[in-house]
């Protein structure tokens, strides 16, 4: 009955890690300074004119920077073409959470050739 249980849990986790598709959509800054940005496909949802979306920064390569990944939510309004980072959790290298923000921003302007706008054509098109 244990190995059963313990099965079906193994089972459970290894559905929820293979559940997320993440697919890069942006790279940002210059040597010593960029950013990775992907969104996971599987986690977008639509609420009225706006995409939720489940965001990944890795920061790795940012010389200096004590954040090495970033868990992110955003709202991106399709007919506005606004965002809004609905939370952010930032990681250390070893995993260990540096900053947790749940207080979300106020509506921001996607500009061109920015990570929103590359995320925007791709959920909102």
């Amino acid at each position: 009955m244990t190995r059963a249980i313990a099965f079906a849990v193994s089972m459970c986790l290894a559905s929820a890690a293979q559940a997320a598709d993440w697919a890069h959509f942006a790279t940002c800054g210059g040597p010593g300074g960029i950013r990775l940005y992907s969104y996971d496909k599987s986690s977008v949802q639509t609420q009225g004119d706006n995409k939720l979306v489940s965001v990944r920064g890795d920061y790795s390569q940012v010389q200096g920077s004590r954040s090495k990944e970033a868990r992110i939510r955003w709202s991106v309004n399709c007919r506005n073409r606004t965002f809004v980072e609905l939370s952010r959790t930032e990681f250390q290298s070893n995993r260990t959470i540096l900053a947790d923000y749940s207080t979300p921003t106020g509506a921001m302007g996607i500009s061109p050739s920015s990570a929103p706008q590359k995320l925007f054509q791709q959920v909102c098109a």
